[in-house]
Order: structure tokens, then sequence, then C-alpha cells
């Protein structure tokens, strides 16, 4: 994430606080005794620690911290002005994307999701019993946001490779239908495989964030 944050700050003079994650980082061990709470609270504090000093806060995530710059916006309201989701993996299989998508543009489905979720807990059942720890706090994750993620409203930047080997190209047709927000946009990208801060359209990458934050 540096040289993205490192581009932002270049292109358009954004402060860019990059967070390491509980866990990460460090070895084997260490991060299998972590799980999604953890990582969440790392971007907390590293986004509160911003708003601090900055106003208005933006957030970036890739990958699974595409789900937590989520759920930061729908708990911290108003502290988080927009956001931007780089290669965000709501389903690992791509005919569950392809459906859920075809689901959520139902007439209704988002709304009635927003009323089942808004106010639910924050927690997930046990869905894999085979899975390790961090495997199976990732899911619990991707399953709580596919149903609150509905009652999401921030501004929003979707950006997707259909080259993706990792996240599956259909999360951001999904993505984009699931949320709520009345400005969102959706890039598919062609060239870059997972890694999209780094990888051979990172520039572009780059300056489409910049350019929407700064039209927020």
């Amino acid at each position: 994430m540096r040289y993205l944050g490192d581009s932002l700050h270049r292109r358009a003079r954004f402060t860019v606080c990059g967070v390491s994650l509980a866990g990460h980082g460090m070895d084997a061990p260490s991060f299998a005794e972590k799980g999604w709470p953890d990582w969440y609270r790392s971007a907390e504090q590293g986004m509160l620690q911003l708003a601090e000093a900055c106003s208005p806060v933006f957030v970036v995530g890739f990958s699974m911290g595409g789900l937590l710059a989520m759920a930061l916006a729908l708990r911290h309201g108003r502290r988080v002005h927009a956001l931007a989701l780089l290669a965000t993996p709501l389903f690992a299989n791509r005919h569950k994307a392809r459906l859920a998508g075809a689901l959520y543009g139902f007439p209704g489905i988002r709304d009635w999701l927003c009323r089942r979720w808004r106010r639910a807990a924050w927690e997930a059942p046990a869905l894999h019993k085979d899975l390790e720890p961090p495997q199976m706090s990732f899911a619990q994750l991707k399953w709580i946001l596919r149903r609150k993620g509905a009652c999401l409203t921030h501004p929003t930047l979707i950006l997707q490779s259909r080259q993706d080997p990792s996240v599956c190209w259909q999360n951001a047709i999904a993505l984009h239908r699931l949320i709520a927000s009345r400005r969102k946009r959706r890039v598919l990208l062609a060239r870059s495989r997972h890694v999209l801060p780094l990888d051979v359209e990172r520039d572009q990458v780059a300056d489409e964030i910049a350019e929407f934050f700064l039209g927020c």
C-alpha cells in the first residue's frame, strides 16, 4: 500500500496513514491468534488518529481491507467521508458472486437487508469447521458484510481487475449492487492481477482514487 499512499500524497496532497493490521507481518503463530475484530481495531485506531488532524477522512481498503473499510464507514458514520474498495472479496466463488449480484439487483432486496441487519450484532456463525482460525474469522467478516453492506451510504469507488486470480471480478458487480450509496463508481481493470496497488495499472488506480475523492 506504500506506493499507493505515496502516489495519493504526490498527486493530490493527501495526508496518508498506512495501517499495519494486528498479527500481520509477524510469525505464523502470532497471526493465528488474531481475528477480524483485532484487524478492525488496528484499522480503527489508524482512522481515528488521522481524524484528529485531518478532515475529511477517506478510507482505502485493499482485499480483506476493503471489508474493514466498509465496517469503519458503517460503524463510524460521518467520520468517514468516502471509500475506495480495491479487489474486495464478498465471495470466494464466482458463481455465488454472480448469483448474489443478480439477487441484490431485485427491487426491495437491498432495503430488506438494511432493515434486517442495520441493528443486528456484528456476529456470524461458525461457517466451516475445517477452516483455520484466521480463515474462519475472514469468512465470518465476509458473511457479516454481505448483509450489513446494504446499509452503506457513503460515496464509494469500487476497483477490480478482470484478471484477478484471487478475487473474482463478479464481486465488483455484487458489491456495486449491494451498497446503497447514491454516489458509487465501479471500475474494471483489464491487465492487473490481484495486488492492484502495485500491479501494472497502479498509476491508474491511484489516479482513479484521487479523482474520486477530490470530487466528493
